[in-house]
Protein backbone atom coordinates (compact mmCIF):
# COMPACT_ATOMS: atom_id res chain seq x y z
CA UNK A 1 0.00 0.00 0.00
CA UNK A 2 1.30 3.41 -1.01
CA UNK A 3 1.32 6.33 1.46
CA UNK A 4 0.95 9.83 0.08
CA UNK A 5 0.03 13.33 1.25
CA UNK A 6 -3.17 14.15 -0.63
CA UNK A 7 -6.29 16.28 -0.30
CA UNK A 8 -9.49 14.28 0.12
CA UNK A 9 -12.85 15.61 -1.10
CA UNK A 10 -16.17 14.09 -0.08
CA UNK A 11 -19.28 15.11 -2.05
CA UNK A 12 -22.77 14.26 -0.83
CA UNK A 13 -26.01 14.77 -2.77
CA UNK A 14 -28.80 16.21 -0.62
CA UNK A 15 -32.23 14.56 -0.86
CA UNK A 16 -31.01 11.57 -2.85
CA UNK A 17 -33.03 9.00 -0.87
CA UNK A 18 -36.28 10.96 -1.19
CA UNK A 19 -35.71 11.43 -4.90
CA UNK A 20 -35.00 7.74 -5.52
CA UNK A 21 -38.24 6.77 -3.75
CA UNK A 22 -40.31 8.70 -6.33
CA UNK A 23 -38.58 7.53 -9.50
CA UNK A 24 -38.29 4.34 -11.44
CA UNK A 25 -35.04 2.41 -11.76
CA UNK A 26 -34.44 3.73 -15.27
CA UNK A 27 -35.04 7.32 -14.16
CA UNK A 28 -32.65 6.96 -11.23
CA UNK A 29 -29.98 5.43 -13.47
CA UNK A 30 -30.20 8.32 -15.92
CA UNK A 31 -30.05 10.78 -13.02
CA UNK A 32 -27.02 9.03 -11.47
CA UNK A 33 -25.18 8.82 -14.80
CA UNK A 34 -25.81 12.52 -15.45
CA UNK A 35 -24.26 13.66 -12.19
CA UNK A 36 -21.50 11.05 -12.30
CA UNK A 37 -20.35 12.54 -15.62
CA UNK A 38 -20.77 16.08 -14.26
CA UNK A 39 -18.51 15.41 -11.24
CA UNK A 40 -15.96 13.24 -13.09
CA UNK A 41 -15.42 15.73 -15.92
CA UNK A 42 -15.00 18.71 -13.59
CA UNK A 43 -12.62 16.81 -11.28
CA UNK A 44 -10.42 15.69 -14.16
CA UNK A 45 -10.32 19.24 -15.56
CA UNK A 46 -8.68 20.34 -12.28
CA UNK A 47 -6.20 17.45 -12.13
CA UNK A 48 -8.09 15.29 -9.62
CA UNK A 49 -9.09 11.63 -9.53
CA UNK A 50 -12.61 10.31 -8.91
CA UNK A 51 -11.80 7.43 -6.58
CA UNK A 52 -15.32 5.97 -6.37
CA UNK A 53 -19.00 6.78 -6.53
CA UNK A 54 -21.11 5.95 -3.50
CA UNK A 55 -24.56 6.23 -5.06
CA UNK A 56 -25.50 9.57 -3.50
CA UNK A 57 -21.89 10.68 -2.98
CA UNK A 58 -18.40 10.80 -4.47
CA UNK A 59 -14.88 10.32 -3.08
CA UNK A 60 -12.24 12.41 -4.86
CA UNK A 61 -8.52 13.01 -4.28
CA UNK A 62 -6.18 15.80 -5.40
CA UNK A 63 -2.44 16.20 -5.14
CA UNK A 64 -2.95 20.00 -4.89
CA UNK A 65 -5.17 21.36 -2.07
CA UNK A 66 -5.65 24.58 -4.05
CA UNK A 67 -6.96 22.64 -7.07
CA UNK A 68 -9.26 20.65 -4.77
CA UNK A 69 -10.84 23.82 -3.38
CA UNK A 70 -11.09 25.44 -6.81
CA UNK A 71 -12.83 22.40 -8.30
CA UNK A 72 -15.26 22.10 -5.38
CA UNK A 73 -16.17 25.78 -5.38
CA UNK A 74 -16.74 25.81 -9.16
CA UNK A 75 -18.86 22.66 -8.85
CA UNK A 76 -21.17 24.41 -6.36
CA UNK A 77 -21.46 27.50 -8.55
CA UNK A 78 -22.42 25.47 -11.65
CA UNK A 79 -24.92 23.43 -9.66
CA UNK A 80 -26.62 26.55 -8.26
CA UNK A 81 -26.84 28.01 -11.78
CA UNK A 82 -28.52 24.79 -12.95
CA UNK A 83 -31.04 24.94 -10.08
CA UNK A 84 -32.10 28.48 -11.01
CA UNK A 85 -33.66 27.17 -14.24
CA UNK A 86 -35.62 24.35 -12.53
CA UNK A 87 -39.21 25.12 -11.56
CA UNK A 88 -40.00 21.79 -9.86
CA UNK A 89 -38.38 21.84 -6.38
CA UNK A 90 -38.19 18.02 -6.41
CA UNK A 91 -35.74 18.24 -9.31
CA UNK A 92 -33.31 20.60 -7.55
CA UNK A 93 -29.98 19.04 -6.54
CA UNK A 94 -27.68 20.39 -3.84
CA UNK A 95 -24.22 19.21 -2.79
CA UNK A 96 -22.47 19.23 0.57
CA UNK A 97 -18.69 19.20 0.17
CA UNK A 98 -16.05 18.55 2.83
CA UNK A 99 -12.28 18.69 2.27
CA UNK A 100 -9.29 17.57 4.38
CA UNK A 101 -5.57 17.18 3.72
CA UNK A 102 -3.35 14.48 5.22
CA UNK A 103 -1.20 11.39 4.76
CA UNK A 104 -3.34 8.46 3.56
CA UNK A 105 -2.84 4.94 2.33
CA UNK A 106 -3.67 4.08 -1.29
CA UNK A 107 -4.22 0.45 -2.24
CA UNK A 108 -3.87 -1.24 -5.64
CA UNK A 109 -7.41 -0.27 -6.64
CA UNK A 110 -6.78 3.37 -5.78
CA UNK A 111 -9.06 3.42 -2.69
CA UNK A 112 -8.06 5.64 0.23
CA UNK A 113 -7.57 4.67 3.87
CA UNK A 114 -6.65 6.50 7.05
CA UNK A 115 -7.87 9.02 9.60
CA UNK A 116 -7.69 11.99 7.15
CA UNK A 117 -10.35 10.24 5.03
CA UNK A 118 -12.68 9.86 8.01
CA UNK A 119 -12.21 13.54 8.94
CA UNK A 120 -13.08 14.64 5.39
CA UNK A 121 -16.27 12.55 5.59
CA UNK A 122 -17.21 14.16 8.94
CA UNK A 123 -16.60 17.67 7.57
CA UNK A 124 -18.82 16.86 4.59
CA UNK A 125 -21.64 15.78 6.94
CA UNK A 126 -21.13 18.99 8.90
CA UNK A 127 -21.19 21.20 5.78
CA UNK A 128 -24.19 23.22 4.64
CA UNK A 129 -25.85 22.67 1.24
CA UNK A 130 -24.26 24.67 -1.60
CA UNK A 131 -21.15 25.30 0.56
CA UNK A 132 -17.57 24.02 0.71
CA UNK A 133 -16.11 23.36 4.19
CA UNK A 134 -12.41 22.67 4.67
CA UNK A 135 -10.14 21.71 7.54
CA UNK A 136 -7.37 23.89 8.94
CA UNK A 137 -4.83 21.49 7.40
CA UNK A 138 -6.21 22.21 3.93
CA UNK A 139 -6.34 25.95 4.58
CA UNK A 140 -2.68 26.06 5.62
CA UNK A 141 -1.56 23.95 2.66
CA UNK A 142 -3.48 25.78 -0.09
CA UNK A 143 -2.80 29.14 -1.74
CA UNK A 144 -4.89 31.45 0.43
CA UNK A 145 -4.76 34.24 -2.15
CA UNK A 146 -7.28 32.33 -4.30
CA UNK A 147 -10.16 32.22 -1.80
CA UNK A 148 -11.36 33.65 1.46
CA UNK A 149 -12.20 31.52 4.49
CA UNK A 150 -14.57 32.05 7.38
CA UNK A 151 -13.44 30.50 10.64
CA UNK A 152 -16.19 28.31 12.14
CA UNK A 153 -14.12 27.39 15.17
CA UNK A 154 -12.89 23.99 16.44
CA UNK A 155 -15.39 21.12 16.11
CA UNK A 156 -15.51 17.81 17.95
CA UNK A 157 -16.53 15.18 15.43
CA UNK A 158 -17.84 11.72 16.18
CA UNK A 159 -15.08 9.13 16.76
CA UNK A 160 -12.41 11.84 16.32
CA UNK A 161 -9.57 11.88 18.86
CA UNK A 162 -9.14 15.67 18.72
CA UNK A 163 -11.00 18.81 17.74
CA UNK A 164 -10.77 19.88 14.10
CA UNK A 165 -10.85 23.53 13.16
CA UNK A 166 -13.23 24.06 10.24
CA UNK A 167 -13.49 26.91 7.71
CA UNK A 168 -16.13 27.82 5.13
CA UNK A 169 -14.74 28.76 1.71
CA UNK A 170 -15.65 32.28 0.57
CA UNK A 171 -15.10 34.08 -2.73
CA UNK A 172 -11.79 35.80 -3.25
CA UNK A 173 -11.47 39.07 -1.32
CA UNK A 174 -13.87 38.01 1.46
CA UNK A 175 -11.36 36.53 3.86
CA UNK A 176 -12.33 36.33 7.53
CA UNK A 177 -10.24 34.74 10.27
CA UNK A 178 -12.62 35.42 13.16
CA UNK A 179 -14.60 32.51 14.54
CA UNK A 180 -18.35 32.73 14.80
CA UNK A 181 -19.62 33.78 18.26
CA UNK A 182 -21.25 30.37 18.68
CA UNK A 183 -19.47 27.68 16.67
CA UNK A 184 -21.74 25.29 14.81
CA UNK A 185 -22.11 21.93 16.51
CA UNK A 186 -20.42 18.89 14.97
CA UNK A 187 -22.07 15.66 13.83
CA UNK A 188 -23.68 13.90 16.78
CA UNK A 189 -24.16 17.15 18.78
CA UNK A 190 -27.41 19.10 18.66
CA UNK A 191 -27.13 22.28 16.57
CA UNK A 192 -28.05 25.63 18.11
CA UNK A 193 -31.77 26.28 17.92
CA UNK A 194 -33.00 28.79 15.41
CA UNK A 195 -35.37 31.46 16.69
CA UNK A 196 -39.01 30.47 16.48
CA UNK A 197 -41.25 32.34 13.97
CA UNK A 198 -43.09 34.13 16.80
CA UNK A 199 -39.75 35.35 18.15
CA UNK A 200 -38.79 36.71 14.73
CA UNK A 201 -42.20 38.39 14.40
CA UNK A 202 -41.89 39.93 17.86
CA UNK A 203 -38.40 41.19 17.12
CA UNK A 204 -39.54 42.60 13.77
CA UNK A 205 -42.55 44.35 15.40
CA UNK A 206 -40.34 45.90 18.10
CA UNK A 207 -37.89 47.16 15.47
CA UNK A 208 -40.75 48.71 13.43
CA UNK A 209 -42.17 50.38 16.56
CA UNK A 210 -38.77 51.85 17.40
CA UNK A 211 -38.33 53.11 13.83
CA UNK A 212 -41.83 54.64 13.85
CA UNK A 213 -41.17 56.50 17.11
CA UNK A 214 -37.81 57.70 15.81
CA UNK A 215 -39.35 58.86 12.51
CA UNK A 216 -42.15 60.71 14.37
CA UNK A 217 -39.63 62.47 16.60
CA UNK A 218 -37.65 63.56 13.55
CA UNK A 219 -40.59 64.61 11.38
CA UNK A 220 -42.79 66.51 13.83
CA UNK A 221 -42.06 70.23 14.13
CA UNK A 222 -40.07 71.20 17.14
CA UNK A 223 -41.68 73.24 19.88
CA UNK A 224 -40.52 76.89 19.74
CA UNK A 225 -38.12 77.85 22.48
CA UNK A 226 -39.73 79.36 25.54
CA UNK A 227 -39.44 83.12 25.74
CA UNK A 228 -38.46 84.22 29.23
CA UNK A 229 -40.92 86.58 30.83
CA UNK A 230 -39.68 90.14 30.72
CA UNK A 231 -38.97 91.46 34.18
CA UNK A 232 -40.30 94.93 35.04
CA UNK A 233 -37.81 97.69 34.73
CA UNK A 234 -36.56 99.10 38.01
CA UNK A 235 -38.18 102.38 39.08
CA UNK A 236 -36.47 105.42 37.72
CA UNK A 237 -35.76 108.05 40.31
CA UNK A 238 -36.66 111.59 39.50
CA UNK A 239 -33.79 113.90 39.09
CA UNK A 240 -32.49 114.93 42.45
CA UNK A 241 -34.85 112.57 44.35
CA UNK A 242 -33.81 109.09 45.51
CA UNK A 243 -36.35 106.30 45.23
CA UNK A 244 -35.87 103.03 47.16
CA UNK A 245 -39.47 101.85 46.78
CA UNK A 246 -39.62 98.64 44.66
CA UNK A 247 -41.83 98.60 41.61
CA UNK A 248 -45.16 96.78 42.12
CA UNK A 249 -45.66 93.49 40.31
CA UNK A 250 -47.13 93.74 36.82
CA UNK A 251 -50.22 91.63 37.66
CA UNK A 252 -50.94 93.38 40.99
CA UNK A 253 -54.45 94.93 41.22
CA UNK A 254 -54.59 98.73 41.10
CA UNK A 255 -54.63 100.44 44.44
CA UNK A 256 -58.03 101.98 45.32
CA UNK A 257 -58.11 105.74 45.35
CA UNK A 258 -59.23 107.59 48.43
CA UNK A 259 -62.59 109.36 47.73
CA UNK A 260 -62.51 113.11 47.74
CA UNK A 261 -64.69 114.87 50.42
CA UNK A 262 -66.50 116.85 47.77
CA UNK A 263 -67.15 113.88 45.42
CA UNK A 264 -70.98 114.00 45.70
CA UNK A 265 -70.93 117.68 44.86
CA UNK A 266 -68.68 117.07 41.86
CA UNK A 267 -70.93 114.22 40.69
CA UNK A 268 -73.97 116.46 40.99
CA UNK A 269 -72.23 119.16 38.98
CA UNK A 270 -71.41 116.63 36.22
CA UNK A 271 -75.11 115.69 35.86
CA UNK A 272 -77.07 117.72 33.38
CA UNK A 273 -80.39 119.19 34.60
CA UNK A 274 -83.47 117.70 32.98
CA UNK A 275 -84.38 121.15 31.64
CA UNK A 276 -81.47 120.87 29.19
CA UNK A 277 -83.50 118.25 27.23
CA UNK A 278 -87.08 119.18 28.20
CA UNK A 279 -87.86 121.33 25.22
CA UNK A 280 -91.60 121.56 25.81
CA UNK A 281 -91.05 122.35 29.52
CA UNK A 282 -93.47 119.71 30.80
CA UNK A 283 -91.03 118.45 33.46
CA UNK A 284 -90.17 115.21 31.67
CA UNK A 285 -88.22 114.06 28.65
CA UNK A 286 -89.76 111.98 25.86
CA UNK A 287 -87.72 109.74 23.59
CA UNK A 288 -88.11 112.22 20.78
CA UNK A 289 -86.58 114.99 22.97
CA UNK A 290 -83.61 112.81 24.00
CA UNK A 291 -80.30 113.17 22.14
CA UNK A 292 -79.21 110.28 19.88
CA UNK A 293 -76.89 108.78 22.49
CA UNK A 294 -79.70 108.83 25.12
CA UNK A 295 -82.20 107.38 22.61
CA UNK A 296 -80.07 104.23 22.18
CA UNK A 297 -80.19 103.66 25.98
CA UNK A 298 -83.57 105.27 26.64
CA UNK A 299 -85.04 102.22 28.36
CA UNK A 300 -82.10 102.18 30.80
CA UNK A 301 -82.92 105.69 31.95
CA UNK A 302 -86.72 105.17 31.84
CA UNK A 303 -86.69 103.03 34.99
CA UNK A 304 -90.47 103.05 35.52
CA UNK A 305 -91.18 102.18 31.88
CA UNK A 306 -93.72 104.97 31.24
CA UNK A 307 -91.98 106.19 28.10
CA UNK A 308 -90.68 109.36 29.76
CA UNK A 309 -87.75 110.33 31.92
CA UNK A 310 -88.93 112.57 34.77
CA UNK A 311 -87.07 114.44 37.51
CA UNK A 312 -86.86 111.33 39.73
CA UNK A 313 -85.02 109.46 36.92
CA UNK A 314 -82.63 112.34 36.33
CA UNK A 315 -79.82 110.55 38.30
CA UNK A 316 -79.38 108.06 35.44
CA UNK A 317 -78.76 110.75 32.85
CA UNK A 318 -75.19 111.11 31.56
CA UNK A 319 -73.13 113.88 33.11
CA UNK A 320 -71.81 116.90 31.47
Amino acid sequence: MEHRLVTIVFIDMQGYTKRSAGQSVEEMKRFHDEFHSFVKNLVEEHGGVLVKSLGDGFLVRFDSPTKAVQCSYEMQQQLMSRNEDILNPDKIVRFRIGINTGDVGIDESGDLFGDPVNIAARIQSFAEPNEVFISEATLLAMNRNEFGAKDLGPQQFKNATREIKVFKVLPKGMASVEAEPEARSAVGVSAPRRPAPWQLALAGGSALAILAVAAYGVSRPGRPPAVPERQPDPPVAREGVASDRPAPPRDAPPRPRRPSPDAPQQQQQRQRPINDFDRDRDGQISKAEAPPMMQRNFSRHDTNGDGFIDADEQATLPGR
